[in-house]
């Protein structure tokens, strides 16, 4: 059984809270790394909410910007306390996956 954490947050906008909640329960989560990370000198990055993540492969990825794989990657939008949103960048559906599996992640900034 995982964590719950309260990142609820689903819309644009609301993955920097997500992760903030997230960050808050372990130190162990990729949302305390990302919010901890500093990339290309800045430090103000976060995992995206289910929503901003969707943005990302409709935007990004289907213009074939941005390095990312066709794989699954997590958003920081949880829906239980063992399971989160989960966008397929193949296929471009969305799932609730089980915390306990192991998909990418990519950490974005506010846009």
């Amino acid at each position: 059984m995982g964590h719950e954490t309260g990142a609820s947050g689903n819309d644009l906008g609301t993955g920097m809270s997500n992760t903030a909640l997230i960050a808050g329960v372990s130190d162990e989560h990729a949302a305390h790394l990302a919010s901890k990370a500093g990339i290309n000198g800045f430090d103000d990055w976060f995992l995206p909410s289910n929503q901003e993540l969707h943005a990302l492969y409709e935007t990004l990825f289907r213009q074939q910007i941005g390095g990312l794989l066709r794989e699954s990657y997590w958003s920081s939008t949880e829906r239980t306390s063992d399971r989160a949103m989960v966008t397929n960048f193949d296929l471009g559906g969305q799932i609730s996956g089980r915390k306990l599996h192991a998909y990418r992640v990519r950490p974005i900034r506010a846009f």
